[in-house]
């Protein structure tokens, strides 16, 4: 009586998991599994992509705020290094205003400043 419904019952449950186990296996392997690996190996295919991309970009172009060292200033530097330390450590400076020499490397370093912005 009893017993032998509630065995069909179960079996019936059984039976439905039986056919619905597999695609729900197969759907949480995917959604788990696969398509992280899938989405990961595509991302780093569009990286890798991109990076050559950039590599191959035409470096020509030049942004007007960019920097590009031509190697003057650090001859100018190397040229004026001494006036230029003696006026940071304030030997040089607010009280030698009147001294020509002390402003000197001021005014070169404006007439490069205004040839390297008119390139």
């Amino acid at each position: 009586g009893l017993a032998q419904i509630a065995a069909t019952a179960i079996s019936r449950v059984a039976m439905k998991f039986h056919l619905v186990g597999p695609f729900v296996g197969a759907f949480v392997a995917w959604r788990k599994v696969f398509q992280p690996y899938m989405d990961e190996r595509s991302a780093a295919a569009d990286w890798e992509r991109r990076r050559e991309y950039e590599a191959q970009k035409n470096d020509s172009y030049v942004h007007e705020d960019s920097f590009r060292d031509t190697g003057s200033a650090k001859s100018y530097f190397t040229r004026n290094r001494e006036k230029i330390l003696r006026s940071l450590s304030g030997e040089e400076g607010r009280h030698h205003d009147d001294d020509e020499e002390s402003v000197e490397w001021y005014k070169q370093w404006e007439q490069w400043a205004r040839e390297q912005w008119e390139q």
